[in-house]
């Protein structure tokens, strides 16, 4: 008669990694200096607008791998991200907003209000202001990329505030992170972000259609098509409406209606384009500008980089390389030092 054997540890299946996710050391009781540099953590010129020898802020950090997570109570303060940060810290993502107090941003000449308990979503590629009341505070920073696989086209999302049930859901599962979080293991962590990058998109979604008056079905797959046919095609100089009605069977006003939210087809394509550019730019194989811009079908460079800037603020010739800012960063130290690289490593 046969004995059980037991499998040695050897030859047991592998085990799911119970590494916990990876945090920042909680920042309780700080000085005024300490808050500034850990709020910064160069991507934001900080002021904080309250004077105190102190603050009791609870400020922590944690890394799911595909997105970041922040909460603290923080004091009054404004911050402001500039054209110059922006073209040089190659950091390119959203982030999602909740905060208790109210808060008030100005971008690209326009002010907005936003109430306590709301949700915002905001474009780090854009420059920007924000000021705030004290509050509790919790951010969500997502890269542009993965967003985009979900749910192509979203370069006209700054500034949307996200509502309805989908958006209560999602907050009440944002307040929960920093409860949940200590108590993970990383590759829970990793679903965890995967689940709440899908729910993001769901209110994403949801504020698109109720601005567009709630398309059909039909619509969103068309709308979904029409990105994915640009995507491929962004060096093609024929790039047109005609082609791409050509393309998914649909006439100039299906087309029209489509990317009416967008501002229009040629000018989704022409962002989309810019910001090609823009990353072939950052990516530093050395290519010279014109050559880059030709492919993208800018033939006069004049017009290319009066169209550059109007789209980010700054000229072409003005974007560092990735690896030159940060070479010419190093200064920053600690725990700041560490969100910025989170920040930077942050891909989809």
């Amino acid at each position: 008669m046969e004995k059980d054997v037991l499998p040695s540890p050897a030859s047991a299946a592998p085990q799911p990694s119970t590494a916990a996710v990876p945090a920042l050391p909680a920042l309780r009781t700080v000085s005024p200096e300490q808050l500034s540099q850990q709020l910064a953590a160069g991507t934001w010129e900080t002021q904080l607008l309250d004077t105190e020898p102190n603050y009791d802020v609870d400020l922590r950090a944690w890394n799911l791998g595909g997105m970041l997570v922040t909460s603290g109570n923080l004091p009054r303060r404004r911050h402001v991200r500039s054209a110059s940060r922006i073209r040089g810290d190659d950091v390119d993502h959203y982030y999602l907003q909740f905060s208790s107090a109210d808060r008030l941003y100005d971008s690209d000449g326009e002010r907005q209000w936003v109430r306590g308990g709301q949700l915002v979503l905001r474009d780090m590629s854009r420059p920007s202001e924000m000021t705030s009341d004290q509050g509790r505070n919790l951010v969500l920073v997502v890269p542009r990329g993965a967003l985009e696989k979900l749910l192509p086209g979203v370069s006209h999302l700054n500034g949307r505030i996200l509502e309805g049930p989908a958006s209560r859901i999602l907050c009440q599962h944002l307040q929960s992170l920093p409860t949940r979080l200590p108590e993970m293991a990383g590759s829970q962590a990793e679903g965890v972000a995967v689940a709440t990058l899908h729910l993001v998109a769901a209110c994403v979604t949801q504020v698109r259609h109720a601005a567009a008056q709630a398309y059909p079905v039909v619509s969103s797959v068309l709308l979904r098509q029409a990105y994915e046919y640009i995507e491929q095609r962004l060096v093609d100089p024929e790039l047109d409406a005609q082609r791409i009605c050509m393309a998914l069977r649909i006439s100039r006003a299906t087309l029209y209606r489509l990317f009416e939210a967008s501002g229009g087809v040629s000018s989704y394509i022409r962002e989309r384009r810019l910001l090609r550019i823009q990353d072939a730019i950052r990516g530093g194989r050395g290519d010279p500008l014109a050559r880059i811009a030709q492919a993208y079908g800018y033939d006069n460079q004049a017009a290319f980089s009066q169209a550059f800037k109007r789209q980010f603020g700054y000229r072409p010739s003005e974007v560092m390389r990735a690896d030159a800012f940060t070479a010419g960063q190093a200064q920053h130290q600690g725990e700041a030092q560490d969100i910025r690289n989170w920040l930077q490593g942050l891909r989809a």
